[in-house]
């Protein structure tokens, strides 16, 4: 899992998507437009993908709740900002196996710029 992963600088560039039954969620502070500190996401590609093949994001990502995914979350951290990439370990009952990154320490400030139901590229 990502979190067993060294921390990388991100690029400023790349894309990343959190998934949510919540438009409120937890993980986003949507004051200030970025992550929480130890929010998961996925990249923008592998959220991508799941689409394309149908697959059920719970499952692909081991969500801990069973609730259906309505909302993601795009977010663009800045170079400032560091986070871990991995494979979802299974968990929660679920198979995992899609990539998941951490961010420990959350993103900064306006790096969450938009939010659409999902399934909606």
């Amino acid at each position: 899992g990502a979190t067993e992963n060294p921390k990388e600088r991100a690029d400023g560039e790349e894309v990343f998507t959190r998934l949510s039954p919540y438009e409120d969620d937890i993980r986003i502070d949507l004051e200030n437009k970025k992550l929480k500190p130890g929010a998961f996401t996925t990249t923008y590609v592998d959220y991508q993908t799941c689409l394309k093949y149908n697959d059920d994001p719970i499952d692909r990502y081991a969500l801990p709740s069973d609730e259906k995914i309505k909302w993601a979350f795009f977010i663009q951290p800045k170079q400032t900002d560091f986070l871990q990439r991995g494979i979802v370990q299974p968990a929660f009952g679920h198979d995992g196996g899609g990539i998941e990154t951490y961010f420990e320490k959350g993103t900064a400030n306006n790096t969450c710029y938009g939010k659409k139901p999902y399934g909606e590229s």
